[in-house]
């Protein structure tokens, strides 16, 4: 019996230490799992939605940096276009100034028809623009009578109105492309900056992805390792499981055997002690 109860012992210890195998390999490979599903798999979904975000902010912001130059080449097309044709209007209008400026205090014929040609000339220029319609109109209905003074004086102010709006238009001109200058500035650095941090977000995040993906690759490696352990410690268990079902087998026939060797003995004893035997038959039992 001594030695069963060491045979016990031994089994229920091998028992234990496969039991806490399986138990370690579960938990080592449930919290694999989770760490996969739960932590590592979003963590790659993000950062990769990230990534691609910041790829289509780039897309986007090259494309609105394109449009802005664009926009600013058509716009600097205008300024300068604008800026010869006040120019020029500004040359025609000192000239005119100048000639209708000699018919003051009396002028020859070709002096007033000089003048009244220049300003024909000059006004052409103008009547295509609705806000001087009307002056133009009037401009040229006091060109055809520079003889008289009052007319002549009519027209300087009129053309040194048209003067003055000229110059003024055109500092408006130098104005609105300085500003413009300065606003296509502002956005292509703001577009420039919002690149750079594109780029240093992508590398940071690139870096991340990688060292997740990594991570994924070790965590299931070591997920499948587990596993494999897994597999060897139940293999173990039933094993031991069954040898020791084996053994038990043995040694519960084993007792029963006793158990009916030691019955038959004491049944034998019971009749020798209630019966009185002959000589020859004890002989005989003790043989």
């Amino acid at each position: 019996m001594h030695e069963w109860g060491l045979k016990t012992n031994d089994h229920n210890v091998l028992a234990a230490s496969i039991a806490g195998r399986i138990s370690s390999a579960q938990s080592d490979i449930a919290q694999a799992t989770h760490n996969i599903d739960n932590v590592l798999v979003p963590l790659v979904n993000q950062l990769t939605n990230q990534i691609a975000s910041d790829n289509n902010l780039i897309d986007t912001t090259n494309q609105d940096m394109a449009n802005a130059e664009a926009e600013r080449a058509t716009n600097n097309g205008n300024y300068q276009q604008n800026v010869e044709e006040l120019n020029a209007a500004i040359a025609a209008l000192n000239e005119c100034i100048d000639l209708v400026g000699e018919l003051r205090n009396g002028a020859s014929f070709v002096q007033i028809t000089k003048s009244q040609n220049h300003i024909k000339k000059l006004l052409k220029h103008f009547a295509h623009k609705t806000e001087w319609t009307e002056m133009v109109k009037v401009m040229l209905t006091l060109a055809q009578n520079f003889s008289d003074q009052s007319s002549v004086e009519r027209v300087l102010t009129m053309l040194q109105d048209v003067l003055a709006e000229c110059h003024q238009n055109l500092a408006n001109a130098h104005q609105d492309e300085e500003d413009q200058v300065a606003a296509h500035a502002q956005f292509m650095g703001v577009c420039a900056e919002t690149i750079t941090q594109c780029n240093e977000r992508i590398q940071v995040n690139t870096a991340e992805l990688n060292s997740t993906n990594d991570q994924i690759d070790e965590t299931t490696s070591f997920r499948e390792k587990r596993q494999g352990d897994l597999e060897d410690a139940q293999e173990d268990e039933a094993a031991e499981t069954e040898r020791w079902n084996n053994e038990t087998a043995i040694h519960d026939r084993l007792i029963a055997e006793l158990d009916d060797q030691l019955s038959a003995i004491l049944e034998v004893v019971e009749i020798v002690s209630s019966t009185t035997m002959s000589q020859t038959t004890y002989d005989r039992i003790n043989q």
